[in-house]
């Protein structure tokens, strides 16, 4: 299978970029011929290529784009894309990284039931009203800056921040505001595995999930040209490092919640989207999908883009997105023998021999 891949709104482990909230990856499996004849009706004249952000520009071009995003050319078994809120993104590994190891040494396991989702969605919708005051926001700051520049000072400078947020928490908060407590003076152990490799960098999760979703459709290997990109070149060994066919095939996560590694993927290139009409496709749909769900589209747009919104949602895999739904119930027990998505990636990379380098 022949997929094309690229992105919008990459801004790598900057997750607080107010002006790009949402980021979107997507993929194509499409012949060259039929996306050129796709792309016949969106060329204009003098154009070598066909780009969504001019598209965008005008009504015509949006209109021309839902023509797309609705036609039967585009269906799951062609098109798939996978979105990610960044702020929710952050919370995410907020939880997984700092709270989640906490919870762990007192004897609760959140990855458990899938706690860590409703953990991270409660976090995401009332984490303001939990640590009121602006508190909040300067801690996920922290955190994040912790993570993008690690150095003494900013471990610091994290610890500082909890201890202001925990002191202003509203009362009965003891279940968000003790982990935070005892994890913040442990951020550099707890961050040590992770700083300075591209974990942070959401256009990997999204990636994974993309190949994952195509993998279940065929039992063979993938072949993937992703468009050249500055930022996704910078994790490129990260993603090949899923892709290591030395290391033993394993299933991973709780029922319900799987991957299978590594990855099945024969090649990985970067081209030009000049020489494939395919990643000019995956560029209108990346691009879409981002304009959808953005909260900073423009008046003119928000009319046209909630019907782009409406309509993709079927060709929508695993999405990196909050949701109240996501607070109440809880997933099946762990089997036994069964990890988290988490924890069984990060054996993957140790049995890869990746943090050894």
């Amino acid at each position: 299978m022949r997929l094309f891949f690229d992105e919008s709104g990459n801004t790598g482990t900057n997750l607080s970029d107010s002006q790009q909230p949402i980021f979107a990856l997507s993929s194509i499996n499409i012949s060259a011929d039929e996306a050129n004849g796709l792309l016949a009706e969106l060329m204009r004249p003098g154009q070598s290529e066909v780009k969504f952000s001019k598209l965008r520009r005008t009504a015509e071009g949006r209109q021309a784009v839902i023509r797309l995003i609705d036609s039967d050319a585009l269906t799951p078994r062609t098109a798939k894309f996978a979105i990610a809120d960044k702020r929710y993104y952050l919370i995410s590994h907020y939880v997984d990284k700092l709270t989640e190891p906490v919870h762990y040494d007192l004897g609760v396991d959140l990855y458990a039931k899938d706690a860590h989702v409703a953990y991270a969605n409660v976090l995401y919708f009332a984490g303001s009203h939990i640590f009121p005051n602006g508190h909040w926001d300067a801690l996920l700051n922290a955190f994040l800056g912790a993570i993008r520049g690690p150095s003494d000072e900013s471990y610091r400078a994290l610890d500082r921040t909890a201890a202001l947020a925990v002191s202003n928490a509203i009362p009965d908060s003891a279940e968000f505001s003790m982990p935070l407590m005892l994890a913040a003076p442990q951020a550099k152990k707890l961050l040590k595995g992770f700083v300075n490799t591209a974990t942070f960098d959401p256009a990997l999760d999204l990636f994974a999930i993309l190949v994952q979703a195509w993998m279940r459709e065929s039992d063979g290997y993938l072949d993937i040209t992703h468009d050249q990109s500055k930022p996704m070149k910078l994790p490129e060994d990260f993603l090949r490092q899923l892709m290591r066919r030395d290391v033993s095939n394993r299933i991973i996560g709780f029922r319900g919640r799987q991957a299978e590694l590594p990855l099945r993927v024969s090649t990985l290139e970067f081209g030009d989207s000049r020489a494939h009409s395919q990643l000019q496709l995956a560029d209108i749909v990346a691009g879409a999908a981002v304009a959808a769900f953005s909260p900073s589209r423009t008046e003119d747009e928000a009319a046209d883009w909630e019907r782009v919104r409406e309509a993709p949602y079927a060709l929508v895999v695993g999405p990196m997105w909050p949701s109240v739904s996501n607070i109440g119930g809880a997933a099946s027990d762990p089997q036994p023998g069964e990890g988290s998505l988490v924890d069984g990636q990060m054996q993957f990379f140790r049995d890869s021999g990746y943090f050894d380098h």
